[in-house]
């Protein structure tokens, strides 16, 4: 949805800047009336005009708010809502600062969420790959208690633990993934190149070879006929695997497997002790 930038007057006859999200211009002039304000020029924000010449950029890019983005959203919010300013007027703030147009509309439809009745819980539960599970529960137990802003602060601190997580186990796995791809290159290279050159002095000789050098040579044979299919494969296990993994049932399989991996299965036991 189109993003506009509009200059208006308040109902205190206040000169007032801001954005809104709306299917139009007309669409929008109508939501800042309904909020009572009036706006005196309107027009399409240069982000979003831009946006409009990037089509493979926007169906490609996630809808999702990084963790980053997520951690310092929630610090900014849990400081303004301490300091007295009320939740709308903090998203607004927060919408009119953020450089990012994935936060922008997300917090321009929260706060439409929140005027038009709803709570900050039920609006965020509007975008769950954004918002986890544990985020939003916290946040109804915070507006149930009247504390959000303390509610907010703790998981701040919360979010800012698990991004560092992340971080040291990025930097951690960096070497050991570069090594394995390498590795898996130089074994490629061996069965397309290699392994061909050694079966045609096998032949010439005339010799009988043992069955773990006959699969060897078979496993050649496939990858260098059938290599175009090899992508194609990974692809299918991916999305196979991922979509398994949304199950309760494959969760468990996988989880368990995962935990039988030397090295990464004890790595992936500690970070998810961590977290918890």
């Amino acid at each position: 949805m189109p993003v506009f930038e509009y200059v208006a007057i308040d109902r205190v006859g206040k000169k007032i800047k801001g954005t809104i999200e709306a299917d139009s211009v007309r669409v929008a002039r109508q939501k800042l009336r309904v909020s009572n304000i009036f706006p005196s020029d309107i027009k399409e924000s240069a982000e979003a005009s831009r946006a409009k010449t990037q089509d493979v950029t926007r169906f490609l890019k996630s809808d999702k708010i990084s963790s980053k983005d997520l951690t310092v959203l929630t610090r900014q919010l849990s400081t303004l809502l301490g300091a007295g300013l009320p939740l709308v007027s903090a998203l607004t703030a927060l919408s009119d600062q953020t450089d990012s147009a994935t936060v922008k509309r997300t917090l321009i439809d929260i706060k439409e969420k929140v005027e038009q009745g709803s709570n900050l819980a039920n609006a965020l539960s509007a975008y769950p790959k954004s918002f986890p599970r544990l985020y939003i529960n916290m946040v109804s137990s915070g507006e149930a208690s009247g504390r959000l802003d303390a509610v907010l602060i703790n998981m701040a601190d919360y979010l800012e633990k698990q991004l560092a997580l992340k971080q040291k186990v990025k930097s951690a796995l960096t070497y050991p993934i570069l090594m394995l791809c390498f590795s898996m290159l130089v074994v490629i290279a061996l069965f397309v190149f290699v392994i061909p050159k050694v079966v045609d002095m096998f032949s010439q000789q005339g010799l009988s070879l043992p069955l773990p050098t006959r699969i060897m040579i078979f496993i050649s044979d496939v990858m260098r006929e059938y290599w175009w299919s090899i992508p194609i494969l990974i692809v299918l296990t991916i999305y196979g695997l991922t979509n398994y993994y949304k199950t309760e049932k494959g969760r468990l399989v996988l989880d368990r497997l995962v935990l039988k991996i030397p090295v990464f299965g004890s790595l992936y036991l500690k970070v998810f002790t961590a977290r918890t």
